[in-house]
């Protein structure tokens, strides 16, 4: 698939639009999509089952919408579990965002129906919420308790320990298998520099047989030489200078080289720049010291007094207040 295939939207529902503190206001924001997506789902004609992914615009996933709400929105609305979900937070234009990722799920081939929500409910996770650090509601709403006869459901860390009891494998076991595939990683080195090992390994051989071959022909001293040397030749070809000539000259290293330069460039640039502004600050300082003195000398004539009688008075506070309510 590609740029070329037709996307098109099916079919659409949303829900009322109510005041905040209204009379949505005692839904869960998962509970209320699952709603939604049931909706959609039986206006279109489709079944849970064709769904292939659920993406959520959210741009606020925190608390009653947050911990993976696009998840907990297929279990509230008893999909099968087998349909996957994902959110996408990019502000007030999430809900677009999402559009986009289904359109491009739909066209490379990925999926072939998408069901996208756009989540918000701000009678329970205010605008902002996300900036505020606080918490609004309990993620997931009452679809934790469907699943409690079965264990409940668990994040991925606990469910892989889980599983791993069930198995009868142990900690000291996981520590050794993950210690042998660290160990096979760095004995195998990475594809491009074996790659370029092979590579350059070839042609040395195919030297090699060719010198051995005129040593073989020739049957004279000459030829003895050549086979020193070939021998020679094949021990400075050793994997570990192999390997150090395939990293200086693979695509990686000099994207890496390439790097450092742009960086230390910068640096040079940036340097008569603060050097500048060291100077300009410098500047200001120097100027500022008469300005300094000046108003300590007012202070003294009478100033302090002035201005703690106009504090009585009632003025000069400027502070925000708190919140109200």
């Amino acid at each position: 698939m590609g740029a070329d295939v037709a996307v098109a939207v099916v079919a659409v529902a949303r829900t009322a639009v109510r005041p905040v503190d209204g009379e949505l206001a005692g839904w869960n924001p998962v509970e209320l999509a699952g709603v939604v997506g049931r909706e959609v789902l039986e206006r279109a004609g489709l079944d849970a089952g064709v769904v292939d992914e659920v993406v959520v615009g959210c741009a606020d996933p925190v608390g009653a919408a947050g911990a993976d709400a696009a998840r907990a929105i297929v279990l509230a609305a008893g999909w099968p579990v087998s349909v996957g979900g994902h959110v996408i937070d990019r502000g007030e234009t999430s809900g677009l965002a999402a559009v986009q990722a289904g359109v491009a799920a739909i066209q490379g081939g990925q999926a072939r129906t998408v069901l996208v929500v756009g989540l918000g409910l701000c009678s329970v996770v205010p605008p902002g919420a996300a900036a505020l650090n606080r918490t609004y509601g309990a993620p997931w709403g009452g679809v934790a308790e469907r699943f409690a006869d079965v264990g409940g459901l668990l994040p991925g860390p606990r469910l892989t320990e889980r599983a791993a009891r069930a198995a009868g494998i142990g900690r000291a076991e996981l520590d050794a298998a993950a210690e042998e595939s660290r160990r096979r990683r760095a004995g195998a080195g990475s594809p491009t520099e074996t790659a370029a090992a092979a590579g350059a390994g070839s042609k040395a051989g195919a030297g090699a047989e060719t010198e051995t071959a005129a040593a073989a022909g020739a049957g004279s001293k000459a030829g003895a030489g050549a086979e020193t040397e070939t021998a020679a030749a094949a021990g400075a070809g050793s994997p570990t200078e192999t390997a150090a000539a395939a990293r200086a000259g693979s695509p990686t290293e000099a994207l890496w080289q390439a790097l450092r330069q742009a960086r230390a460039q910068r640096q040079r640039q940036r340097q008569p720049r603060e050097q500048a502004l060291r100077q300009a600050r410098a500047q200001r300082q120097r100027q500022r010291q008469p300005r300094r003195l000046s108003n300590r000398d007012s202070g003294r004539r009478g100033g302090r007094l002035s201005n703690r009688g106009s504090s009585r008075r009632g003025g000069g506070d400027c502070g925000g207040g708190g919140p109200a309510g």
